[in-house]
């Protein structure tokens, strides 16, 4: 693959989209104190900053700088950390992501980037059935049939079967409403019908995977609702996101004033 040479930003940026972005040396992450401000560990307005926390940072613009993509290094123990954060949707957000998805920034530019946070199992779909994902924050949705019913004779272009939902799964997926329902470990709600653990077989693989298909409408703090309608859609959330861990904390300043 031939490499981007995307070069880091020399000053730091100060907004990213309506967010506002200040920098405090006392911060040993990046953090939220709400959804129009973002606190990065920098003290010096340099790309590469010195710091009671941290001895570098790279930073790269993403969509026109309303979001970036950052990699802070430890002066202690030589770890790192990989951020995502920005505007989306006109609110903040801060997330980590794996190396993975850091060097398929740095091999493939923006679009590789973006690739590398969609799932697999969405990518195969919208491959066999000609469609395209939606997002809302990091969950991914695509269509996979005009119906619950026609869910159970699916035959996608490629593939035998592909998706083998039993009668009695669907009538249960039929008569199962939630309301609010917490989806894929993460604070988005969902309000409509919900199945679990749908099995999903591609031709070019030798054993099932499995997924949540919904219908209906899913809501998010900060998001504009994503409206499923009756069709079913297969749910999966952003792959490469890092977790939260106490070297990469996500933190909530409640009382914070920028200086």
């Amino acid at each position: 693959m031939t490499a981007h040479h995307t070069v880091p930003l020399a000053e730091l940026p100060t907004h990213a989209g309506p967010v506002t972005l200040h920098y405090r040396p006392e911060a040993s992450t990046i953090v939220r104190p709400d959804k129009r401000t973002l606190i990065l560990p920098i003290q010096h307005r340099s790309a590469r900053a010195y710091h009671p926390h941290h001895s570098a940072v790279e930073i790269y613009p993403l969509l026109g700088g309303r979001q970036f993509i950052g990699q802070f290094w430890d002066r202690c123990n030589s770890n790192h950390y990989n951020a995502f954060f920005g505007c989306d949707e006109q609110a903040s957000f801060v997330t980590g992501v794996t190396d993975k998805a850091w060097v398929s920034f740095l091999e493939g530019g923006e679009r590789g980037f973006f690739a590398a946070l969609k799932p697999e199992i969405i990518r195969r779909i919208e491959r066999a059935h000609g469609v395209t994902a939606r997002r809302q924050g990091d969950i991914n949705v695509v269509e996979v049939a005009p119906s619950w019913h026609a869910l159970v004779q699916r035959d996608v272009r490629g593939c035998e079967r592909a998706f083998r939902l039993r009668r009695k799964h669907m009538l249960k997926a039929c008569r199962r409403r939630v309301r609010n329902k917490p989806i894929l470990g993460t604070n988005h709600l969902l309000t409509g019908r919900f199945l679990d653990d749908v099995r999903v077989l591609f031709a070019d693989a030798d054993s099932y995977d499995t997924l949540d298909v919904a219908t209906g409408t899913i809501t998010g703090a900060d998001h504009a609702p994503l409206h499923l309608g009756d069709r079913p859609h297969a749910l999966a959330r952003a792959a490469e996101i890092a977790p939260v861990s106490d070297a990469q904390r996500i933190a909530n300043w409640e009382h914070w004033q920028p200086a």
